[in-house]
């Protein structure tokens, strides 16, 4: 299996959001990369809630 695949599985597996994974992408990257820190922003919009809390 591919990289991608195995990551794709393991994301599903657990249920992980996505853009959790982005912003927290975006923010290891924030030394390398200048901008980065908007990407985490934005990514961050996205976050839901879960469905549990709210009951």
């Amino acid at each position: 299996m591919s990289l991608i695949v195995q990551i794709n599985n393991y994301i599903n597996e657990n249920n992980i959001d996505i853009a959790f994974v982005i912003v927290i992408i975006g923010l290891v990257l924030t030394p390398f990369l200048d901008y980065s820190w908007i990407i985490s922003i934005i990514a961050s919009l996205f976050l839901k809630e879960d469905e549990n809390e709210k009951k």
